[in-house]
């Protein structure tokens, strides 16, 4: 098992359109009702996931991986250029409640470590320029910054999660 950890933080509520339209497909590979919207952690470090391993749903552009936080079995959720900061955690409780988290709560996340993927020196550069030096002022904001360069700079380095 690999152990990740990282801090509770309130998202953009987007995870929530996406599940929506894909419940029953989720449940299907999940065998749970997941409980609508995700719990957003920002990752101490950032960490990319091996795609071949994922669960693939909405024609293979989101995936889940099986994971567990303090014994409780959970999903973990991605899209295409999801940043390796960033984990959406899906459950069939509302995570929040069930550990009384609160925005700057400390989680750990326990993985398969077969799940995990060596970045490559592009994809680590990326991840510490542009998250490393940046996470306060991307991620940790009240509102979220929508700087047309970070996104350039991301797409130009290839940050994120792909297929």
């Amino acid at each position: 098992m690999r152990r990740v950890e990282g801090i509770v933080s309130s998202g953009r509520g987007r995870a929530n359109e996406h599940i929506a339209h894909s419940v029953e497909e989720i449940e299907h590979l999940t065998g749970l009702r997941i409980f609508p919207g995700s719990l957003n952690i920002v990752l101490d470090d950032g960490v990319k996931l091996r795609v071949a391993c994922a669960k693939k749903f909405d024609n293979g552009r989101r995936f889940i991986w099986p994971a567990f936080i303090a014994g409780q079995p959970v999903w973990i959720y991605r899209w295409q250029g999801t940043p390796f900061h960033i984990m959406e955690i899906l459950s069939d409780k509302k995570l929040r409640e069930v550990f009384d988290l609160k925005d700057g709560s400390k989680v750990k996340i326990d993985l398969n470590e077969d799940f995990v993927e060596k970045m490559c020196l592009r994809e680590k550069i990326s991840t510490l320029v542009i998250w490393g030096f940046g996470r306060s002022h991307l991620y940790y904001r009240r509102t979220y910054t929508s700087n047309r360069m970070i996104f350039f700079a991301r797409r130009c380095m290839r940050d994120g999660q792909r297929k």
